[in-house]
C-alpha cells in the first residue's frame, strides 16, 4: 500500500508540537508506525515542505528503510515545478503538486492544522483531491479548529 503524507506548516500546529520539533517528529511517528503495522506500506510519497508535516513524514519514511528506487520501500519526494511557480505562482505549482502525490498514494493521511480556527487550505486541498479519486483518506487534527466531520483518525 502506497502511503501520502501531508500536512501544515509547524506553525499552525498547536503550540506544544509547533514550538518542540522532537515532540512534533515523535508525535508524526507515532501516529505513522500504529499505521503502518496495520497496512505495511511499500511507498511513502509526501511534498517535501520543509517546515511541517512533509519533513517530519519524511524523517520517519527514512528511518523506517524507505528509500529512493527501493522496491518494498520506495521514497517519493514531489517538489513544485519550476515552470507552474512561474506560470502562476508557488501556490498555483503547490496545489498542482498536491494532485500528483493524491493520484499516487492508496492512503493519504494529513496532519491538519488551523489558522483562526480555520484547517489550512493546502492540505484541505490535498485531502479533498484524494477523496474525490476514492483514496483512503484521513487526518489528524494538530490544532483546534473546525475540521469536516467523518474522515478524520
Amino acid at each position: 500500500m502506497k502511503l501520502a503524507v501531508v500536512g501544515s506548516r509547524l506553525r499552525f500546529w498547536r503550540p506544544e508540537l509547533a514550538n518542540n520539533r522532537a515532540k512534533a517528529q515523535e508525535f508524526v511517528s507515532n501516529k505513522l508506525d500504529k499505521l503502518d503495522k496495520k497496512h505495511k506500506f511499500t511507498e511513502f510519497v509526501s511534498g517535501g515542505e520543509p517546515t511541517g508535516a512533509d519533513t517530519l513524514g519524511e524523517n520517519w519514511a527514512r528511518s523506517r528503510g524507505f528509500k529512493e528506487k527501493n522496491p518494498g520501500r520506495n521514497l517519493i519526494i514531489y517538489k513544485p515545478q519550476e515552470k507552474l511557480i512561474q506560470k502562476g505562482g508557488f501556490g498555483y505549482a503547490a496545489f498542482d503538486r498536491n494532485k500528483e502525490i493524491a493520484a499516487r498514494a492508496d492512503k493519504v493521511v494529513g496532519f491538519w492544522g488551523t489558522e483562526n480556527l480555520k484547517p489550512t487550505k493546502g492540505t484541505g486541498h490535498t485531502l479533498q483531491h484524494a477523496k474525490s479519486l476514492g483514496k483512503d483518506v484521513t487526518y489528524v487534527a494538530v490544532n483546534k479548529g473546525n475540521f469536516p466531520k467523518g474522515w478524520r483518525d
